[in-house]
C-alpha cells in the first residue's frame, strides 16, 4: 500500500515563523507508518521565503520530494499540496497535512481502518469551532486523506473553486473542503481532537454545510488516547442530500 503525505512551507508572514523549528516533524514521524508496512513517500511544496538551509537539510532525507512553487500571495500556498494527485499518481492514499503535525500512533490506527473500509476520504479534524462557516473554515486543509478513486471528485471540485474563488485568505483552504468537496464524498470518517479534555465543546454545533450533528456525536469509540474519539459519519450524520 503506498501511500504520500503532502505538505507545504511558505513563510506569508516573516522568517522568525515556528516552521524554521518544526519542518521535519512529518519526516521524523514517517516511521510510524513505515513500521506497519506502509509505503510511505512525502512532498513538500515550497516557495523562495524558506531559507536555503532548510532545504538543503530536507534534500538530505530519503523519501522525500521537494517541488519549489512561485511565492505564494498571502496563503495561498495552503492549496499547494493538493497538487500532489496531479503531480505523483502512482500512490494508493493521498494524505494532505500542515507541515509542523507530526504523525502519532491514532494515524497509523485511523489508516489502518481506512485501508479496509470503503471509505473514500478520512481523517478531517475540527480542532476548535472557530467562527462559523464560510468564516474562518472549521474543518481544518492540512489533515485528512483520500483514496485514489476519490481523485477525480477532488480535482474537479478544486478546478471549480479556483475558477471562482481567492485562495489568498486565512481558512480559504478550509472553505473549499467544507463547501465542495465533502458535499461530493459521502463516505468520510471524523475524528475529533481534545473534545472529553473540553466538555465545553460539546455544547456547541458545528455548521456544517452538508450534514447535521445528531446527540450521540461526542459519545463515540476511543481511540488509544483519552483526548480523541472515533466519530463515523454513517452513524452520526444524517446527510442533507
Amino acid at each position: 500500500m503506498k501511500i504520500l503525505i503532502s505538505s507545504c512551507l511558505f513563510f506569508y508572514c516573516s522568517n522568525s515563523n515556528k516552521y524554521n523549528r518544526l519542518y521535519k516533524n512529518i519526516v521524523n514521524s514517517r516511521h510510524l507508518l513505515v513500521e506497519q508496512g506502509y509505503d510511505v513517500d512525502i512532498v513538500i511544496y515550497y516557495d523562495r521565503t524558506v531559507s536555503k538551509k532548510i532545504i538543503n537539510d530536507l534534500k538530505t532525507e530519503k523519501n522525500v520530494f521537494l517541488i519549489e512553487k512561485s511565492q505564494s500571495k498571502q496563503r495561498e500556498g495552503c492549496f499547494w499540496r493538493y497538487e500532489s494527485i496531479n503531480d505523483f499518481q502512482d500512490y494508493d492514499i493521498y494524505m494532505f497535512r500542515d507541515v509542523d503535525i507530526p504523525l502519532e500512533n491514532n494515524d497509523v490506527i485511523i489508516t489502518d481502518q481506512f485501508v479496509n473500509s470503503d471509505r473514500n476520504v478520512f481523517y478531517i479534524f475540527l480542532v476548535h469551532t472557530r467562527k462559523s462557516f464560510p468564516k474562518q473554515g472549521f474543518l481544518m486543509g492540512g489533515l485528512f486523506g483520500i483514496k485514489k478513486n476519490a481523485c477525480d471528485n477532488f480535482k474537479k471540485s478544486l478546478k471549480d473553486w479556483m475558477n471562482k474563488k481567492k485562495l489568498n485568505h486565512y481558512g480559504s483552504d478550509e472553505e473549499f473542503l467544507a463547501e465542495t468537496f465533502y458535499l461530493k464524498e459521502k463516505s468520510i470518517v471524523f475524528i475529533e481532537p481534545r473534545v472529553i479534555n473540553n466538555p465545553a465543546h460539546a455544547q456547541n454545533r458545528i455548521n456544517l454545510p452538508s450534514a447535521k450533528l445528531d446527540e450521540g456525536f461526542f459519545l463515540n469509540h476511543k481511540l488509544d488516547k483519552d483526548h480523541e474519539i472515533y466519530v463515523d459519519l454513517k452513524e452520526n450524520f444524517k446527510l442533507d442530500y
